[in-house]
């Protein structure tokens, strides 16, 4: 029963992920279609074998299908679910039919209709932000700077802890998810910041470096980074299901005093003692709404692989900080920071881009920490967004949505952007291209997509290898 619940904690949350971002993905495609006017055969969640569906009053079947791992909708005139043309089709048609296909559809109709999945997706995850801001509002820490890494850019540039940043750029700041939002972004980029000491304020310039980091689906990526570091207070805010400090009864919200009689004034105090104790009964004093408490919690060994392959151990017990206070935003807000927030998504998933390449060579090499996450990496990281919590399962779905719809717009054939290119020549030309350029067009796209998810399942089967060689 308990690989039962591990197996299902983990695919349950994926399969929710795929599922709804492919469906918003499809639905895009179908709802201009329709407005166009086209005639929609099929629509998909999933591939292979139908496991249940209906039809429409428009004749359009929908069905989920055996391997929930995509979908498609398919046209009256397609040759397959990757939406190549069929001539043989079309030309089988009365004209009755014809109006309806999609072939005979003018150009800019037919680029709206497959300009509308990854639109959807972008447009998507921006709607996702703008109402969990609304609705459920979100924890965030002020602007005041709690710790400052020796040598980084703010510490020459003399930001000190207790600082607050109350202006970026000459907009005023009192949210540090706002500071760190611009400085991602501002890599190699001079900014200046407006800073509040003992009551008086001074502008001082800061130009933030690029940190390399793992993306959302485990790519090499960069982001600007000055060298703040949040050290927030030893208050619980998650305790994950299952763990040993759920296990002992502690609760979000307990104040940790002291472990094993070491005070424990920030989180950074709790991570230290519990790290390298793994294995060791320790006793935590705590103060739960005044009243003072002792449990006994027991760290359990943790043993992982880092980036230059080497294991390490550490003791968990299975909590994360109490993250500030409950920031909430009003409607106007809560669209400005859906916006920014979907803005900066894209511009990371971008920039990643020109990095796939030489991630896909890693890969094929075997390197014990692969630069590209497949299937594997994605589940992975689903299961601990819900685990996280709903507000971080949310927003893990809006950044899948918005790398879904971006790869989606790659220049490759069978994807929308090989489309969207095919269109672009063809208004340039004045006519469509060949069918015998775009057939083998499409045979290079497949070896390409081929080559792709060769390389997510190895980077993810070679991940998991050297982690379990690691971990002996």
């Amino acid at each position: 029963m308990g690989l039962i619940s591990t197996v299902l904690w983990f695919a349950i949350p994926a399969l929710v992920l795929i599922t709804l971002v492919v469906f918003i993905h499809e639905l895009g495609h179908f709802l201009v279609a329709r407005w166009c006017g086209v005639k929609v055969q099929t629509f998909s969640i999933g591939f292979g074998k139908e496991i249940i569906g209906f039809n429409d009053r428009h004749g359009t079947r929908w069905c989920l299908a055996r391997w929930p791992l995509g979908g498609y909708v398919r046209f009256a005139d397609d040759e397959n679910a990757a939406s190549v043309p069929s001539k043989e089709a079309l030309d089988g048609m009365t004209e009755e039919q014809r109006a309806g296909a999609f072939q005979t559809k003018p150009l800019w109709q037919r680029a709206a209709v497959v300009l509308a999945g990854p639109v959807f997706n972008i447009v998507s995850a921006a709607i996702i932000l703008m109402l969990s801001a609304w609705i459920l509002g979100a924890r965030d820490l002020p602007s005041v700077i709690e710790d400052v890494e020796p040598n980084s850019p703010a510490a020459q540039a003399g930001l000190r802890t207790g600082d607050r940043i109350a202006g970026l750029n000459g907009s005023r700041i009192a949210w540090m998810s706002d500071v760190n939002r611009v400085v991602a972004q501002s890599a190699g980029v001079p900014l200046s910041l407006e800073v509040e000491r003992g009551g008086a304020l001074t502008k001082v310039s800061v130009t933030p470096f690029a940190r390399p980091i793992k993306d959302p689906v485990g790519n090499q990526a960069a982001i600007g980074d000055i060298g703040l570091r949040s050290d927030p207070p030893a208050t619980m805010g998650e305790i994950q299901a299952g763990s040993a400090a759920a296990g002992a009864g502690l609760q979000s919200g307990d104040k940790i005093t002291a472990i094993g009689g070491q005070p424990t004034a920030r989180f950074s105090d709790l991570q230290r003692i519990v790290s390298r104790s793994a294995g060791k009964p320790l006793d935590f004093e705590i103060d739960r709404g005044g009243q003072r408490l002792v449990l006994t919690i027991t760290p359990r060994l943790d043993k992982r692989t880092d980036e230059t392959g080497k294991v390490v151990e550490r003791g968990l017990i299975g909590v994360g900080p109490e993250r500030g206070v409950l920031r909430r935003y009003g409607p106007v807000e809560a669209v400005g920071h859906g916006l920014a927030e979907t803005a900066n998504f894209c511009v990371q998933v971008i920039k990643g881009l020109p990095r796939i390449p030489a991630a896909i060579a890693n890969v094929f090499r075997f390197k014990p920490q692969s630069d590209i996450g497949g299937p594997g990496a994605i589940v992975e990281m689903t299961s601990h967004a819900a685990k996280s919590g709903f507000h971080s399962f949310i927003g893990w779905i809006a950044v899948f949505s918005v790398i879904l719809g971006i790869m989606n717009l790659l220049p490759i054939p069978l994807l929308d952007g090989g489309h969207l290119v095919f269109y672009a020549l063809e208004a340039v030309r004045g006519r469509p291209l060949d069918e015998r350029i775009q057939e083998w067009a499409f045979k290079i796209g497949i070896v390409v997509i081929a080559t792709l998810m060769s390389a997510a399942f190895i980077g993810d089967a070679t991940r998991y290898v050297w982690r379990i060689l690691g971990t002996g």
